[in-house]
């Protein structure tokens, strides 16, 4: 019954963050200023490293190696991409 209850609390805190981070992204990427949606596609960048990093960690857990490595590349790429357009646009 508590292993039931901590897991529906995770779920809760894994997925609280990524409603949040959706709706961040489609307030900056539809609304009238077009000049500002490069904040919403990194915000949508976000989303998708948040994803993949609690995908990865699932992956370690379950030990499947070829979604691990598949995770790891994505989270590394979303900083790569994230770091890169953040010193263009500041």
């Amino acid at each position: 019954m508590k292993n039931e209850k901590s897991s529906k609390q995770r779920k809760i805190l894994r997925n609280a963050p990524l409603v949040i981070l959706l709706l961040i992204s489609t307030k900056y990427v539809f609304d009238k200023d077009p000049f500002n949606n490069h904040k919403g596609w990194f915000v949508m960048i976000g989303f998708y490293m948040y994803m993949g990093l609690f995908d990865l960690i699932i992956a370690i857990r379950n030990r499947n190696t070829v979604s691990m490595f598949w995770n790891s590349i994505f989270v590394v790429a979303g900083l790569g991409i994230l770091f890169l357009y953040m010193t263009e646009y500041d």
